[in-house]
């Protein structure tokens, strides 16, 4: 049977059985409804990283932890022009409308920074059976080269017909990994904001576009992560870990809104009220060296507090040892 020979459908996808190796730098996230079912098991999708200082890897997997726990699997169809192997990247989940599952932006691959960006599709079978005909990669083409950054869905904007995703921070010199997002910094002034990050925007034909957001400086980290909280009464984005460039003082965790005045976007801090789950006061925790750790937010009910998850990270040295 295929299943024997490590074939298996996977969300209407067809994949085969894959093997994944220890990697750092890769990038994964939790794909719409429209390839997972919610009343089911969730799916998986991971791309990139490398395993060693020249070894970055152009690999696709997908992982559906209730119906295959411990399997990974690649689909076995995939069209269109993929993204180069690379690392440092970031994988961001789409609206799911007009199949657009996932874009991938950023990253670096053996020869430097790369400033493309890729929309990953599932295209349907012509049959209106549910199963998935092909995956297919959509580059798109734009001026942000952004490596060790943070990439966050924000929301379908249901007037614009848009999905947004806002990006920043991180670092734009492929030699330099603490090189500071901005060529000019006012350091004596801390409160000062810069346009240091952007909003990628999707529109339901797949045309994209790209505008500036003024940041303030001490979330523009490398390696740092971050999640929104949509379900409080104001959806607020919280920003954690990273190395930071211009703030030596950068708290663990940093809380802010997401704000648009006609053409103008900006994001602005507001009061971290947080605590561990222990009780423990958040600024305990030491996650300022965190480089690529995940920030997750986790499932609450109406009325409870919501909560982070904060799992992984370290600074990785090939010529010694990691540190996590």
């Amino acid at each position: 049977s295929k299943l024997d020979r490590g074939f298996q459908c996977v969300h209407g996808i067809h994949t085969q059985r894959a093997t994944f190796s220890a990697r750092e730098g890769l990038a994964a996230c939790l794909l719409p409804s429209v390839a997972s079912d919610p009343d089911e098991s969730p799916l998986v999708a991971i791309f990139g990283g490398r395993a060693g200082p020249a070894s970055p890897s152009d690999e696709l997997f997908l992982y559906s932890p209730l119906e295959h726990p411990g399997c990974l699997w690649s689909p076995t169809d995939i069209r269109g022009e993929a993204p180069s192997a690379r690392w440092g990247h970031t994988l961001t989940p789409l609206s799911g409308r007009n199949g657009r599952i996932a874009v991938l932006c950023g990253g670096r691959t053996t020869r430097g920074l790369v400033s493309t960006a890729h929309i990953l599709t599932l295209c349907p079978s012509e049959k209106d059976d549910g199963a998935v005909s092909h995956i297919l990669w959509e580059k798109i083409e734009n001026d942000i080269s952004l490596f060790q950054h943070v990439a966050v869905r924000l929301s379908f904007d249901e007037e614009s017909n848009e999905d947004e995703v806002l990006l920043f921070g991180g670092s734009t010199d492929a030699c330099n990994l603490l090189d500071v997002f901005s060529t000019e910094a006012d350091e004596s002034n801390e409160n000062s904001s810069q346009p240091l990050g952007f909003v990628f925007s999707i529109d339901a034909d797949g045309k994209t576009s790209v505008k500036n957001v003024t940041v303030p400086r001490d979330v523009a980290s490398s390696g740092a992560s971050a999640c929104l909280l949509s379900s409080t009464k104001r959806p607020v984005l919280i920003v954690s870990g990273g190395v930071p460039h211009t703030v030596c003082n950068q708290p663990a965790l940093r809380q802010m809104r997401f704000e648009k005045d006609g053409d103008n976007r900006r994001l602005v801090c507001c009061p971290v009220h947080c605590r561990l789950a222990s009780g423990t006061s958040v600024n305990r925790i030491r996650v300022g060296s965190m480089v690529r750790h995940c920030c997750l937010s986790l499932p609450f009910k109406s009325g409870e507090d919501p909560s982070l998850l904060l799992v992984g990270g370290g600074i990785s040295s090939f010529a010694f040892a990691p540190t996590f």
